[in-house]
C-alpha cells in the first residue's frame, strides 16, 4: 500500500555491535514476558476488573445492560464457567487479555520493521513492556489492550493492500469502538495512515478504492453490529428503540463529560508520575516526535516521517481526556513508541561518523534506566496482592452461596445483584449533582444482605466521611446515616445488616426501625424485652419491616445482627489494602 516507506539509508545501522544490541533486547523482551504471566495472578484487582466481570453476568441472567461499551460481553460469557468464582475468572480473563497484549506486540513489530531496522523495532517493544504503566495494567481485564489490538490489526490488514482486508481492517476498528468510544483518539492516526498511503502508492486509484471501502466497511459494521448486539440485550425488537435511545443519551453523556470539561491535562498527577517513572523512555519519544516534525518539513523522506509522527497523535489527548488514568497508557503508549525507532537511526547515524561512545550512551542509557525502573516495580508487584481481596470473596460465597443484592463500590462480587451505584468519581459527581438521597429507598426495595466498605466513601464509621467534609465525593449526610444505622461490622470491610445499641442502662427503653427485614441474632450482655417479649442472649428472632420497641432488663450493649449466628472467621482479615493505587 505505501511505495515510498522504505528504511531511511542515512540513518541505517550495520556490523556486529548492533547484532549484539539485538540480541540483549531479545532477552530482556523474553524476561518481561515471563514476568508478566507471573505478574497475572499477583497483581492487585482493580475496581474496573470487577465491573467489567459484572456486566457479563448481568447480560447472562437477564439483568439490564446498556448497549454502549459492552460488546466484548459476548467474548467472554465463558468466563462465568470457570469455578472459583470472581478472582480465578478474572485471572482467567487475564491470561486471554495478555495473549492479547502479546499480540499487539508482534503487530507493533511488524509496522516498526517496514520503516526502522531491526534494533528500531526491537527497542520499540522493549520500551513498551518496560513502562511502568504497561507492566501495572498491559493485562488488565479493561477494554484498554482490547482496542489496542483490534487497532493495531485494522493497520496490519490495510497493509496488505486488497479490497478484502480492508473489509476485515473495517470490521476490527468497528469491534474496537464497540468496545470503547475512546477509539475515537486513533482515528487520526488512521486518517494520516490512508493521506500518506493515497500519497505515496504509485497506484492511487486502487488506494483510493481500499480507503473508501475501509471507511464505508467501519461505518458499516458498526451499525450492524450495535443494532445485533442492542437485540441481544434486550432479547426483543420491541424494546429496540428504547434500548437505541438510551445508547445514544450514554455517547452524548459520556461526550459531554470526558471530551468537553474545560480543564487543560486533567490527570496531570497520573502524567506525572508516569514521566518520574519512565524518563528515559518519554525522553525517546520527544525526542523522535521532535526529529519527525523536522522531517515533515526539510526532508525527502517527509512522508515517511508524517507516517511514524502519526502514531504520537493519540498522545495528545493527555490534554483533554479526564480519565487518562495510568490504565489509559496502555491504550496511546505502544503505538506512540513506534517513533522511538527515529531514536535508533540517530545513533547509527553517529556511528557512522566515528563517535562511538557517544553512541553506546545515546542507546543503552534509555535501555538500562528502562530496566532499572521496571525492575524497582517489578520487585514489589510481585508480591502477593491480591490475599485480602480473595479472603474477602471467599468469605461472601460462603455466607451467600446463592446470589443476593448487596452494596459496594464497583460490583466485587460480580455474580450477585448489587442495589449501589457505581461509585467512582464519575459517578459520585452525577449522584451529588443530583443531591438526592437514595439509600433507604434502595434499603427498603432491594434488601441488602451485606455491605462491603471498599471505599473510603462507604466507610460508615469514619466521621472524618460525615458531616464537616465537604467533599463532591462521598454521600450525601443522609445516605451516610442510612448506612450506618442500618448495618455493623461483621469481618473487615465486610458489614451486614443490623442494629447497635449502647448504654441501655442510661435509655431503658428504645424504639427503632427496621428497613431490612428477616431473622437476627441477639448478641448481649444481659437479657433484654424486644416488642414486648423477653429475649435471652444468643436467641434468633424475626425482625420485619417497621418499627420495634427494645427495652433493658440487664443488658447494657446489645447489637442485632442479621442471619442465623451468621459465620465469621477465628483469624483476622488481612492488613493489605482491598485495592492498591492505580
Amino acid at each position: 500500500m505505501f511505495d515510498t516507506l522504505n528504511i531511511n539509508d542515512q540513518y541505517c545501522a550495520g556490523g556486529g555491535s548492533w547484532r549484539i544490541l539485538d540480541r540483549i533486547l531479545i532477552i530482556l523482551i523474553l524476561v518481561l514476558a515471563v514476568v508478566y504471566i507471573l505478574l497475572v495472578s499477583k497483581t492487585n484487582i482493580n475496581w474496573d476488573e470487577f465491573l467489567y466481570l459484572s456486566k457479563i453476568y448481568d447480560y447472562q441472567v437477564g439483568r439490564a445492560v446498556a448497549p454502549v461499551q459492552s460488546f466484548y460481553i459476548h467474548f467472554f460469557g465463558w468466563l462465568t464457567n470457570i469455578k472459583g468464582w470472581e478472582m480465578e475468572q478474572i485471572i482467567a480473563a487475564r491470561f486471554i487479555q495478555l495473549i492479547i497484549l502479546f499480540c499487539c506486540m508482534g503487530l507493533i513489530y511488524d509496522i516498526s520493521r517496514r520503516v526502522f531496522f531491526r534494533t528500531g523495532a526491537l527497542l520499540t517493544v522493549f520500551l513498551a513492556l518496560s513502562f511502568t504503566d504497561v507492566i501495572r495494567h498491559g493485562f488488565s481485564f479493561r477494554a484498554d489492550p482490547i482496542c489496542l489490538f483490534f487497532f493495531l490489526l485494522s493497520l496490519f490488514l490495510l497493509f496488505k493492500g486488497r479490497i478484502s482486508s480492508a473489509i476485515i481492517a473495517g470490521l476490527s476498528l468497528a469491534i474496537s469502538f464497540l468496545i470503547s468510544i475512546k477509539t475515537i483518539f486513533y482515528i487520526p492516526t488512521i486518517i494520516s495512515f490512508l493521506i500518506i498511503a493515497l500519497y505515496t502508492s504509485k497506484d492511487r486509484m486502487q488506494v483510493l478504492k481500499i480507503a473508501l471501502v475501509f471507511v464505508f466497511c467501519s461505518i458499516c459494521w458498526v451499525a450492524i453490529l450495535y443494532l445485533s448486539h442492542s437485540q441481544m440485550l434486550t432479547n426483543s425488537f420491541s424494546k429496540l428503540p428504547s434500548s437505541l435511545m438510551k445508547g445514544q443519551a450514554i455517547i452524548a453523556g459520556a461526550g459531554s463529560k470526558v471530551f468537553m470539561i474545560g480543564a487543560f491535562s486533567p490527570r496531570s498527577a497520573s502524567i506525572s508520575r508516569s514521566l518520574l517513572e519512565n524518563p528515559g523512555t518519554w525522553f525517546v519519544v520527544l525526542f523522535g516526535t521532535f526529529f519527525s516534525l523536522t522531517k515533515l518539513f526539510s526532508s525527502q523522506y517527509r512522508w515517511r516521517y508524517g507516517f511514524i509522527f502519526a502514531f504520537a497523535l493519540p498522545l495528545c489527548s493527555l490534554l483533554f481526556y479526564r480519565n487518562a488514568f495510568s490504565y489509559y497508557f496502555v491504550f496511546i503508549i505502544p503505538p506512540a513508541l513506534i517513533i522511538s525507532g527515529v531514536y535508533t537511526e540517530i545513533a547509527a547515524y553517529y556511528e557512522k561518523q566515528g563517535r562511538n561512545n557517544f553512541v553506546v550512551i545515546l542507546i543503552l542509557g534509555p535501555i538500562i534506566i528502562a530496566s532499572v525502573n521496571a525492575v524497582n516495580l517489578i520487585s514489589y508487584q510481585l508480591e502477593d496482592q491480591i490475599q485480602a481481596q480473595r479472603e474477602l470473596i471467599t468469605l461472601v460465597h460462603k455466607l451467600f452461596p446463592e446470589p443476593v443484592p448487596y452494596i459496594d463500590r464497583n460490583r466485587m462480587i460480580a455474580s450477585f445483584p448489587n442495589a449501589g451505584f457505581w461509585m467512582s468519581t464519575w459517578g459520585l459527581e452525577a449522584y451529588r449533582q443530583r443531591g438526592v438521597p437514595i439509600m433507604r429507598s434502595r434499603l427498603e426495595k432491594y434488601q441488602p444482605q451485606f455491605l462491603i466498605t471498599n471505599t473510603p466513601v462507604l466507610r460508615i464509621n469514619d466521621d472524618k466521611w460525615f458531616g464537616q467534609n465537604k467533599s463532591i465525593y462521598r454521600l450525601l449526610d443522609e445516605d451516610y446515616i442510612i448506612l450506618k444505622e442500618n448495618f455493623v461490622p461483621h469481618w473487615g470491610v465486610l458489614y451486614v445488616p443490623g442494629k447497635r445499641f449502647e448504654q441501655l442502662n442510661e435509655i431503658r427503653t428504645q424504639v427503632f426501625e427496621i428497613l431490612i427485614e428477616g431473622k437476627y441474632t441477639v448478641e448481649a450482655d444481659g437479657e433484654l424485652m424486644l416488642d414486648g417479649r423477653r429475649v435471652m442472649p444468643g436467641e434468633v428472632v424475626s425482625l420485619s419491616k417497621g418499627q420495634h420497641r427494645i427495652e433493658t432488663i440487664g443488658a447494657h450493649s446489645v447489637v442485632l445482627r442479621w442471619g442465623v449466628h451468621l459465620y465469621r472467621p477465628e483469624k483476622p482479615p488481612s492488613e493489605k489494602p482491598i485495592y492498591t493505587k492505580l
